[in-house]
């Protein structure tokens, strides 16, 4: 179960297991990441969540730091480059806002990536930043390529897109993406194969709802 309360607007991850960021097993164990969060108590944790058992891995396996700051409204992914046995898989996360409830215009256009240094796994600034700030955003990746979307950057909601793109495991760009049909944040995006993604629901300038 997840310990620090930060199960209310998360910052999340899935990922299937990455040998170096957890105790090996025999096989394959899907996991999820929870990173900050707006929790019930003061934590930056980062935890990984065996999704069969609901239990948490031990600190001693995952070795990850705390995430740099409280964050709610992120989205994110895992980026994927090199292929066959040499496929390294590096999570990131981007956007949102501060979790502070008494101030909510804190919006982020940091992203963070989980890199190893001396041997234990710590959340880095990426550079350069997103072009927008973007809380309340969606996103989907495809390879070494996170595609965010939408979000609010303060006072307006956005249609404006981008893509951060990992060269390699040090280096990223960023470039603007399509914009969508209408501003949204809060919509929902699921990748239907390798060249069609589906946007659903979410709230357009006004603040209504969709159901589109």
């Amino acid at each position: 179960m997840i310990k620090e309360g930060n199960m209310i607007l998360l910052a999340f991850l899935a990922f299937a297991i990455a040998p170096s960021l957890a105790c090996r097993s025999s096989g394959p164990i899907e996991r999820l990441m929870v990173a900050s969060g707006r929790p019930q108590v003061e934590s930056l944790k980062t935890e990984v969540i065996n999704v069969a058992s609901e239990e948490e891995v031990p600190t001693t396996c995952q070795s990850i730091g705390d995430f740099p700051q409280k964050n709610a409204y992120a989205t994110g992914g895992i980026l994927e480059t090199g292929s066959g046995d040499n496929v390294n898989h590096v999570p990131i996360i981007c956007g949102g806002d501060n979790g502070d409830l008494d101030n909510r215009d804190d919006y982020s256009d940091k992203c963070y990536v989980l890199q190893k240094a001396n041997n234990q796994y710590q959340w880095t600034l990426m550079e350069p930043r997103m072009k927008a700030k973007r809380q309340a955003a969606s996103s989907i990746v495809y390879g070494n390529n996170i595609w965010i979307t939408g979000g609010k950057d303060g006072p307006n909601r956005l249609k404006s897109t981008e893509i951060v793109t990992m060269t390699d495991s040090n280096t990223f760009e960023v470039n603007r993406g399509p914009d969508l049909p209408i501003p949204s944040r809060y919509h929902c995006m699921v990748k239907l194969n390798s060249t069609t993604a589906m946007l659903i629901g979410g709230s357009d300038q006004t603040g209504s709802y969709l159901n589109k």
